[in-house]
């Protein structure tokens, strides 16, 4: 491969730029809640602004670790 052709040094060098820092904050899977609302045929939608631009939704949430799904 490419990097095992590459000098020791830019070895070195590309290991240091992709090495997590050792205080990071490992991963953690996030629950979502998500709700589709009819009635009378009719859907509920929710729209938001991101980016920009305004994007329609179905209702959701995010959970936070250690709360309970009720809360959404």
């Amino acid at each position: 491969t490419l990097h095992e052709k590459a000098p020791e040094s830019a070895r070195r060098r590309f290991a240091r730029m992709f090495r997590p820092p050792v205080d990071e904050v490992q991963p953690q899977a996030q629950r979502v809640a998500i709700a589709v609302v009819v009635r009378d045929s009719q859907g509920l939608l929710v729209c938001r602004r991101g980016d920009g631009a305004l994007s329609w939704q179905f209702p959701a949430g995010m959970i936070k670790p250690g709360a309970s799904s009720q809360v959404v």
